[in-house]
């Protein structure tokens, strides 16, 4: 169930956002900024409440990285979503976004990141998966 209400949280974004931003004319730079913006005090909060005393502030050699990755991974992933949706219709984005989980399950069986063992029943529920999407 907590799996199906995600999908659906994931597909009814890009429904909202199309609704939502496009219709008021928000630039999506701003909106991409805002967004994670308003989201990092949440997270962080969240993060503490959960973990506790476990939450420990990366070394300063890695926040390069960090704020590479929350670039690339986070920002840069929201605002060409954002603009691809300008572009096209909420539907096309809502058929893709539930696809993504399969796909990076996909890239890392074929790169070699995930192993995939055919004695486990784990693999061939990842096999299934990814067949039945």
């Amino acid at each position: 169930l907590a799996c199906v209400v995600t999908q659906v949280g994931f597909s009814g974004y890009s429904i909202v956002l199309k609704l939502g931003a496009q219709d008021f004319a928000v630039n999506p730079l701003v909106f991409s900024t805002l967004r994670d913006v308003c989201c990092w005090p949440l997270l962080q909060t969240a993060a503490f409440l959960f973990e506790g005393r476990r939450v420990r502030l990366p070394a300063l050699r890695h926040v390069p990285l960090f704020v590479a990755l929350g670039f690339t991974g986070v920002f840069l992933n929201q605002l060409l979503f954002i603009l691809g949706l300008y572009a096209t219709s909420p539907v096309n984005a809502a058929i893709f976004q539930p696809s993504i989980p399969v796909l990076t399950v996909l890239l890392a069986v074929l790169t070699r990141i995930e192993p995939l063992p055919v004695c486990d029943w784990h693999s061939w529920a990842k096999v299934f998966g990814v067949l039945a999407a």
